[in-house]
């Protein structure tokens, strides 16, 4: 399923977080595309933010994955420069993967 939202300012998209947040379940993926600099780390703040998550939330960008321990654990990934990999998640049915991208890796969609 695809959903597209717009959020018109940082509190909109981290409000939008918080609720996605206190839906989430282990096992489920949030995939977010978009450019730099448009929300994505806001939005996962959110969702850590409503599973109780107590350490700062910051973008993978340079490290390419961060793992948060909250009510349902968070594995947030930064796709975009694992272009031409393989993806296989570290999930195993018990975290909430949340991963950002800010263009399509090869061989997606």
């Amino acid at each position: 399923m695809n959903t597209f939202v717009d959020t018109a300012s940082v509190a909109e998209t981290r409000e939008l977080g918080r609720r996605l947040g206190q839906v989430l379940e282990p096992g489920d993926v949030i995939a977010l595309e978009g450019d730099l600099g448009t929300g994505k780390t806001e939005l996962v703040k959110g969702i850590a933010e409503a599973l109780g998550v107590t350490s700062g939330v910051h973008s993978p960008t340079f490290v390419l994955h961060h793992h948060y321990q909250g009510r349902v654990p968070i594995e947030h990934y930064d796709l975009y420069r694992l272009d031409g990999m393989a993806w296989s998640p570290s999930s195993n049915g018990r975290t909430a993967p949340a991963c950002s991208t800010s263009g399509r890796p090869s061989g997606s969609g």
